[in-house]
């Protein structure tokens, strides 16, 4: 049983409003279980993002010494929804830090997933879709031991693919579940393995079928990230016609909210989802480009101008106009390209009849 001390300290870390009152709290606390260190190190990486001071509380003392500690507790004997809740909650907070630990020979990070593929069966659905998100931010920097941490990640929570956990979730987690499976499987090792395609595919066909039908009270932003998310889901198989009817019913959601009701980068994204699995002549897409035509596109940034260039090319647009309109666009902002939306531009429109290599000005 916990003491109630040690819960009543629980409670006022929760309640500090500053990075500073939560670090000095901890750092003269005599003594702390898991709970309440990993109470510290998620609210006090909750009030960094607040105020964009992330960094700073990577480098800060106090905040190492508590990984130090939770780093030694997970040699002890642990509850299973303590421990559940200690690696969700750490997982999610050390990535959203963007966290490299070097400070231990076995770092922070492989205890966490460790444990994860250990006892991946134990979490609650809000647990799991945490440390997949995260374990899908950290590694992603192509090292051997990055790729390696995320195949087992991934494998653990393919074992856990069933209508249980999905049906556990609320509308929004679900999106955030399929946008952390979705980032996950953007790492190729983890999309090749035999052993995670077989789950991924469950969980797609899973999340596909309950947001069928009930996207309507997400959010634009949600949208956005489930069209890219479950677009990128297509690398594991189920019938492609029940992904299409999902992205027909955002395409409804956002006529019925209207295109001026969404930001540039979230109609680029859903726009690349259409592209991705080729749904052609889509009322949302007609929708889209009269919209752009009216549309100085001023707001929309190199990457959603790249987005929406390439995405109604690959979905076979013939609209003269809209072409011209966008090639002119290009000409004015050719300097706001990046090498690789240069490549991806020149490659597009050299498929537009007339168009091959009146944009030299991709080539400066």
């Amino acid at each position: 049983p916990k003491s109630s001390e040690l819960v009543s300290f629980n409670q006022m870390l929760t309640k500090c409003d500053t990075v500073s009152s939560v670090l000095e709290l901890a750092s003269k606390q005599p003594h702390m279980d898991t709970v309440n260190v990993v109470t510290a190190i998620h609210r006090s990486t909750k009030l960094a993002l607040q105020t964009k001071r992330t960094k700073a509380l990577t480098q800060d003392e106090r905040f190492v010494s508590l990984v130090r500690q939770l780093h030694k507790m997970f040699d002890e004997d642990m509850q299973a929804w303590t421990l559940t809740r200690a690696v969700g909650n750490t997982s999610w907070a050390l990535a959203k830090l963007q966290y490299k630990d070097t400070d231990n020979k076995i770092s922070i990070l492989d205890v966490l997933h460790h444990n994860f593929t250990l006892y991946a069966e134990k979490f609650k659905p809000e647990e799991l879709m945490n440390t997949v998100w995260a374990f899908a931010e950290l590694c992603r920097e192509g090292k051997d031991s990055s790729t390696a941490r995320a195949v087992a990640v991934a494998r653990a929570a393919a074992r856990c693919a069933s209508a249980e956990v999905v049906s556990a979730c609320t509308t929004q987690q679900q999106v955030y579940f399929c946008w952390a499976l979705a980032r996950l499987a953007d790492i190729n090792a983890v999309r090749n393995d035999p052993n995670v395609q077989k789950g991924f595919a469950t969980y797609k066909a899973l999340l596909v079928t309950g947001l069928t039908g009930h996207t309507e009270s997400l959010t634009s932003k949600h949208l956005a990230m489930l069209s890219w998310a479950i677009s990128h889901m297509q690398k594991f198989t189920s019938a492609a016609d029940e992904v299409e009817k999902l992205l027909q019913g955002i395409g409804e959601d956002v006529l019925r909210r209207g295109t001026s009701s969404f930001l540039p980068g979230e109609l680029a994204s859903i726009l690349g989802a259409f592209s991705k699995v080729q749904l052609k002549d889509s009322p949302f897409q007609n929708a889209l480009k009269a919209h752009i035509m009216q549309d100085g596109c001023n707001q929309y940034t190199s990457q959603d101008l790249t987005t929406i260039i390439c995405g109604f090319i690959n979905l076979e647009c013939t609209d003269e106009a809209f072409f011209i309109k966008m090639a002119d666009i290009v000409q004015r902002r050719a300097l706001d390209f990046n090498r690789l939306e240069r490549q991806m531009l020149k490659r597009s429109f050299a498929r537009v009849h007339g168009f091959k290599g009146r944009l030299g000005c991709l080539d400066a």
